[in-house]
């Protein structure tokens, strides 16, 4: 009987050996599919190999301005429909006039970083709803890039920065472009 129970340890502990070895191989193949999707999705398309002129830069700036409206329009539809953050809908987001230029360090794009003031409105019945809070003005940085063809924004917005705190912030990611 003894013998037996050995039998079956032996067979039960190559079993779990051979579990965990399959777990192993499991995760080594998500983790190098997960980086390789990362690798090949990029929302600006065309990524400089060196800085542009000033003259190059200054036209970007020009169409900039000449479609900030639309941009901000976009911009407020695609964070209202974000669902972020949780518990909350996005009443109001006002852009302030000035317009901080950056070109981000590893594209050589460039980026528009504008301050705003933004309100919040709770979900009935959800878990913000009593917050006293909620109707607080929240300011916050909007980012809008240049993709190589034209000026876009994916709705990414750092809340309680100035668009200056963020270059001094992300001096690693963004140079002042004056």
């Amino acid at each position: 009987m003894s013998d037996g129970i050995g039998i079956l340890t032996t067979v039960c502990g190559f079993a779990l050996v051979l579990l965990c070895l399959l777990v192993a191989t499991v995760i080594t193949v998500r983790r190098k599919r997960s980086s390789a999707r990362v690798v090949e999705s990029s929302d600006e398309s065309s990524v400089p190999t060196k800085p542009l002129t000033a003259d190059q830069y200054a036209a970007q700036q020009t169409a900039f301005i000449d479609n900030q409206s639309t941009l901000q329009q976009r911009f407020f539809s695609i964070v209202s429909q974000s669902g972020k953050p949780k518990g909350l809908t996005w009443k109001s987001c006002k852009f302030d006039d000035a317009t901080i230029w950056a070109i981000e360090k590893q594209s050589a794009n460039l980026h528009a970083l504008l301050a705003t003031v933004i309100h919040f409105d709770a979900i009935p019945g959800g878990p913000m709803e009593d917050v006293e809070a909620v109707g607080n003005a929240r300011i916050a940085t909007a980012i809008f890039f240049y993709n190589g063809e034209n000026w876009d924004t994916r709705g990414d917005i750092l809340f309680n920065l100035e668009p200056h705190e963020v270059l001094s912030r992300h001096c690693d990611d963004y140079d002042l472009y004056e």
